[in-house]
C-alpha cells in the first residue's frame, strides 16, 4: 500500500522568518508514503485528523527547501489507514519525510510499531528503527526487533520486500511467517480440490539478516535458528520457497526433530509440517538417533505426521565429471553392536520404532563388542566378528520375517540350541562322517578376496557364546532410549555371496580371554541367517553352495623347532592346500552343542575315500604370515 502525495489540513503557521503564514487550509506535498506488503493501491490522500495535535510549522531552508514539521502528528488516510507519531519532518525536495517517536502505522488487519520510520517517495522505500513490531494480525504472521527496510509494492516494483537486521541495539530480529493456504491441491486424476482450510504451522525465524519477499518466500543469513512445531533447524543461511514446497539450509546445517538429529553441509526441508514430508541431508551427512547412529554423503529421513518413518542413506552420483571425494562416502549405520557399510543403506522405523535395517551393495556387518578376545597374534580379519554378502539385513523384534531364500537340497542348519532349532526347522543332526576334512595347515578364502591360514579345523560349530552380545558405549552418540522401546535384534541376514567370521572360547580348560587366542569359525553361502535371543546365537542357517571350517587354536605346549612349519611371505592360495568343491557340507542338518568342538588332538580324521582337490574357484591374495598365527604350527 502505497500513501504518496499527502495531502493534510493545517492550522496557520509561521513562515521562515517567523511571520504567520495567513493560510486556513495548505497543501502539502511532503512525499509522505506508507507500504504494506499485502497492498497493491496507492492511498492518494492523507489528512490531519482530530486525534492529533498537529502543530504544524513549516521553514524554507537553504540548500534544502521547504521543510514541514508537525507535533502530535495524527494522519487518516484514504483505505482506512491511520497513521500516529510524537512529530512528523517532510523535506519536500528530497522527497524524504521522517516519523519521530511511538510510530504506528495501522490498517484493518496490520500494524506497524517503531520508534522512528523513514520514507523516501521516489524509491517506494521505508525505513523504520528501534523496538520494531510488525503483526499481521489476519494470519498471524509477525516481526520483531532489528532494523527494517521495506521495499514497496510500486508501478516498478511488482513484489513488496523486506529487509530486517540486527538493530543499533545488537538485538537479532526474529519473522514469524506463517505459509497460505494450499490452493494448487489436486485429487488422484487432477481435478482441482478445496483450498486447505487447515491452519499451517508457522516458521519461527531468527538470523542476523532476513529477507522476505512476498508472502511466500524468505532467505536468512548468518547464525539462522527456525523453529516449525516440533523441528529445529541451524545453518549458517536459510531459504524459503512455499511455491517450491522446500526450505534450504546451507553450511552448518542441522535439523533436530522428534528422535533424530540431522547435519550436513547441505539440508533440504521437503513439504516440511505436511503428512509426509522429506528431510535430505548432502555432503558429511550424519544422523544420530535413539537406536541408530548413520553417516554417509547422502542421507534421506521420511517423516510421516512428523514422525520419522524411515531413513535411507547413499553415496552422491555427479551428475557430470569427477565426483568429489565427499560425494563418494559410504553410508554406515551404528545399530545396538554392529557397524554396516553398503552402498546404501535403508532404515525402517514406521512410529519411530526400529524394524528393519537393509545394507545393499558388497554389504557388511561388523561387531568389535567382543574386543575382549583380541591377542596380539590375531590377524587383522580375526580381529573382529563379521558378517558380508550382496546385502545384509538386520531384523528386529516385531517385523516382519523375511522369507529365506530357497535352494532344495543345498543347505544346511547350525544351531546351539538343537531342540529349539529342530523345533523351527524340522531338521535331523548331521553325522560326523559329513563333517569337512581340513589340513593341518590349508589356506581358506575369506573377507575382501584375501586368505586365511587355518588347521586343525571341523565344520561349523556353534557355542553358547553370542556371536555379537556386548553393547558398545555409544550413549555419547545417541540420545536416551525410550525405557519402553523394544528394538532388540532378533535376526541378521546375509543374502548373495554371504560369508560369516566370528571369534569363540575355544575348547580348552586353561583359556583365558585375552591372553590366548579365541577358535575362530567361518562360512561361506548363498544366503546365512543368524537368529538372536537375549544378545545370544540362537542358530544359524547357511542356504546354497554351503561350505565352512572351524579353527581351534593349537595346544600351548612347546613344539620342537624341528616340527616348525616356515611360511614364506609370499604363501598364497596354493591350489594344492585349498578345500576342494566337492567338500561341501551335506544339504541339510544340526550340529549339536556337544559337537561345537573338535577332540582332544584339536581336529577330525579325514572321511575315508575323500582327498583334496584344488578349488579353482578361489580368488585374491593371501595374508602374509610375518608373525605367529595361532591356528599354525611353527
Amino acid at each position: 500500500m502505497i500513501l504518496s502525495r499527502a495531502t493534510w489540513l493545517a492550522r496557520p503557521t509561521r513562515d521562515a522568518g517567523g511571520t504567520i503564514a495567513n493560510v486556513t487550509r495548505l497543501t502539502l506535498l511532503m512525499g509522505l508514503s506508507i507500504a504494506w506488503p499485502s497492498s497493491g493501491a496507492a492511498q492518494e490522500g492523507c489528512v490531519l485528523g482530530d486525534r492529533g495535535r498537529n502543530d504544524t510549522f513549516i521553514q524554507t531552508l537553504p540548500g534544502i527547501g521547504t521543510v514541514t514539521y508537525i507535533g502530535g502528528a495524527y494522519f487518516s488516510c484514504a483505505g482506512g489507514v491511520e497513521i500516529f507519531a510524537d512529530s512528523a519532518v517532510a523535506y519536500q525536495q528530497r522527497g524524504m519525510s521522517e516519523l519521530l517517536g511511538s510510530v504506528r502505522y495501522v490498517e484493518a488487519e496490520r500494524e506497524l510499531r517503531a520508534a522512528r520510520a523513514q520514507y523516501f517517495t521516489n524509491e517506494g522505500r521505508l525505513q523504520a528503527q528501534g523496538d520494531v513490531t510488525v503483526v499481521d494480525r489476519e494470519n498471524g504472521s509477525s516481526i520483531r526487533d532489528g532494523d527494517l527496510v521495506y521495499l514497496l509494492q510500486t508501478d516498478f516494483r511488482d513484489v513488496s520486500e523486506m529487509t530486517v537486521t540486527i538493530g543499533s541495539d545488537g538485538v537479532r530480529p526474529t519473522v514469524v511467517l506463517t505459509p497460505l493456504p494450499d490452493t494448487t491441491r489436486v485429487d488422484s486424476i487432477g481435478a482441482p480440490l478445496p483450498p486447505d482450510t487447515v491452519a499451517q504451522e508457522p516458521y519461527t525465524v531468527t538470523a542476523d539478516e532476513i529477507y522476505l519477499r512476498g508472502s511466500g518466500y524468505f532467505t536468512a543469513s548468518r547464525n539462522v535458528v527456525i523453529e516449525r512445531d516440533s523441528l529445529v533447524a541451524f545453518a549458517d543461511s536459510a531459504e524459503y520457497d512455499q511455491d517450491a514446497e522446500g526450505l534450504n539450509l546451507v553450511d552448518d546445517a542441522r535439523v533436530v526433530g522428534t528422535g533424530y538429529e540431522l547435519t550436513g553441509r547441505f539440508i533440504t526441508l521437503t513439504n516440511p509440517g505436511g503428512d509426509a514430508s522429506e528431510v535430505r541431508a548432502l555432503r558429511e551427512a550424519r544422523l544420530v538417533g535413539a537406536d541408530v547412529l548413520l553417516t554417509a554423503a547422502r542421507i534421506v529421513v521420511l517423516l510421516r505426521d512428523g514422525d520419522l518413518d524411515r531413513l535411507v542413506a547413499t553415496t552422491i552420483v555427479a551428475a557430470e565429471g569427477e565426483p568429489d571425494s565427499l560425494d563418494l562416502q559410504r553410508p554406515e549405520a551404528l545399530v545396538e553392536d554392529f557397524v554396516l557399510t553398503a552402498d546404501s543403506l535403508m532404515v525402517s522405523a514406521p512410529g519411530e520404532r526400529l524394524q528393519r535395517v537393509v545394507a545393499s551393495g558388497t554389504a557388511r556387518s561388523v561387531s568389535t563388542a567382543r574386543d575382549s578376545l583380541n591377542t596380539a597374534v590375531l590377524p587383522e580379519v580375526a580381529r573382529t566378528d563379521w558378517l558380508e554378502g550382496d546385502t545384509v539385513v538386520i531384523r528386529f523384534v516385531g517385523s516382519p520375517p523375511l522369507p529365506p531364500m530357497r535352494a532344495p537340497g543345498d543347505s544346511a542348519v547350525i544351531a546351539n540350541g538343537p531342540a529349539v532349532a529342530m523345533a523351527d526347522s524340522g531338521l535331523m543332526p548331521v553325522a560326523d562322517s559329513m563333517v569337512m576334512p581340513v589340513a593341518d595347515s590349508v589356506l581358506l578364502p575369506v573377507a575382501d578376496s584375501v586368505f586365511m591360514p587355518v588347521a586343525d579345523s571341523m565344520v561349523m560349530p556353534v557355542t553358547t557364546d553370542s556371536m555379537l552380545t556386548a553393547a558398545p558405549d555409544v550413549t555419547q552418540f545417541l540420545a536416551e532410549p525410550d525405557p519402553a522401546d523394544d528394538s532388540d535384534v532378533e535376526e541378521i541376514i546375509a543374502r548373495g555371496r554371504a560369508r560369516s567370521l566370528y571369534r569363540l572360547p575355544p575348547n580348552d580348560s586353561t583359556y583365558r580371554a585375552g591372553t590366548h587366542p579365541p577358535a575362530v569359525h567361518y562360512v561361506v553361502g548363498q544366503e546365512i541367517r543368524i537368529r538372536l535371543e537375549s544378545g545370544g546365537v540362537e542358530g544359524m542357517q547357511v542356504t546354497g553352495q554351503t561350505r565352512g571350517v572351524h579353527m581351534e587354536p593349537l595346544r600351548r605346549s612347546p613344539v620342537a623347532d624341528s616340527a616348525r612349519i616356515m611360511i614364506p611371505d609370499s604363501a598364497a592360495a596354493g591350489d594344492t592346500t585349498a578345500v576342494r568343491d566337492t567338500a561341501a557340507i551335506p544339504d541339510t542338518g544340526w550340529v549339536n552343542e556337544s559337537d561345537a568342538h573338535p577332540g582332544s588332538e584339536g581336529r577330525m580324521d579325514e572321511e575315508p575315500g575323500r582327498s583334496q582337490q584344488p578349488n579353482r574357484n578361489d580368488d585374491g591374495g593371501a595374508i602374509r604370515l610375518d608373525k605367529e598365527h595361532p591356528w599354525i604350527r611353527r
